[in-house]
């Protein structure tokens, strides 16, 4: 039985001497933070998506009385969306800290791009997500990415401090 976590055995895969990647996650967060908006208003709106009033369509949506499958999909992934952007500066400003301490770029990309892959796993099952069961599963999801990124911000302090 290996001694190593789970947690090095990733930072192992990366190898020594890789490039660090991890600037480039934070743009990649972005855009999965924009994905669910994008669905909402390609997929489940139906083509009644009013771009000039995007938060009254969404508000429209919320007051209906008796909503579809598809309304609480599209009102999920809107909720994805904004809880997204609503990271997306903590993580942003972690991988940005990670930087200025010189992790590792092994450390810093598995960091970064874990953060990532959470959010993908995130979207889907919020989106997805009709069950009491399954929305445990998505507040685990979330804080693995709550996990990294305070990671990431507790090995720059150590590295600065």
């Amino acid at each position: 039985m290996s001694s190593r976590t789970f947690y090095d055995q990733v930072l192992a895969l990366t190898g020594k001497g890789t490039p660090n990647y991890s600037l480039y996650a934070v743009p990649i967060a972005l855009a999965l933070c924009l994905l669910p908006h994008i669905f909402a208003i390609v997929v489940l709106s139906g083509g009644k998506f009013e771009n000039t009033s995007p938060r009254q369509y969404v508000a429209s949506v919320n007051k209906k009385e008796k909503k579809t499958g598809t309304d609480a999909a599209f009102l999920r992934a809107e909720a994805a969306q904004q809880n997204g952007l609503e990271q997306l500066g903590f993580f942003a400003a972690a991988v940005v800290a990670g930087n200025i301490a010189k992790l590792p770029a092994e450390e810093l990309n598995a960091l970064a791009f874990g953060y990532c892959a959470s959010r993908v796993a995130f979207n889907i099952v919020y989106i997805t997500n009709t069950s009491e069961v399954l929305s445990y599963l998505r507040s685990a999801v979330f804080f693995v990415g709550v996990g990294l990124t305070t990671r990431l911000y507790f090995r720059a302090a150590q590295v600065l401090a």
